[in-house]
């Protein structure tokens, strides 16, 4: 007698990269063998003020269980210097709408790193002095050329 496959799921790839310029990535995700009826994952995106995710629940079927389905995840602008922030695509069976033997299936997630792409302001130019006095800074308010009372 031959044992089928235990339930589970594939995921092409556990880490992407956007960014805040709107750069996307694909991944898929296909079952491990043929389910008794249809099987339902909830994919859930932990912030989405840094990435979108195209879609949040996928469904397969007994006839199409072994095609991949593709997620598209695209970096989303903030308009923040906050550096590279990581996200994280959970993909989770919904055991109460899914075939039995799926209902067990441990989640997976996907890390996705949004790169930033804002620039910090430019740092105080050194020619233009040190301005650390109420009197010098008024001054240097006005300009470089500026001279302050003394």
């Amino acid at each position: 007698q031959i044992c089928p496959d235990p339930a589970g799921f594939t995921v092409s790839k556990t880490q992407l990269t956007t960014d805040e310029d709107g750069a996307s990535e694909t991944f898929t995700v296909v079952l491990n063998s043929e389910p008794n009826s249809p099987v339902r994952f909830t994919l859930s995106n932990t912030d989405t003020s840094e990435v979108s995710v195209d879609k949040d629940t996928l469904t397969f079927y007994t006839s199409t269980w072994d095609t991949p389905q593709t997620i598209k995840v695209t970096g989303l602008p903030d308009g923040t210097p906050d550096g590279d922030i990581t996200s994280y695509v959970n993909l989770s069976v919904t055991w109460d709408n899914s075939s039995y033997e799926y209902a067990s299936v441990v989640n997976k997630i996907v890390d996705v790193v949004n790169e930033n792409v804002d620039l910090l302001p430019p740092p105080p130019n050194p020619d233009l002095g040190i301005c650390n006095d109420v009197t010098v800074l008024r001054a240097c308010a006005r300009g470089p050329r500026a001279r302050a009372p003394i």
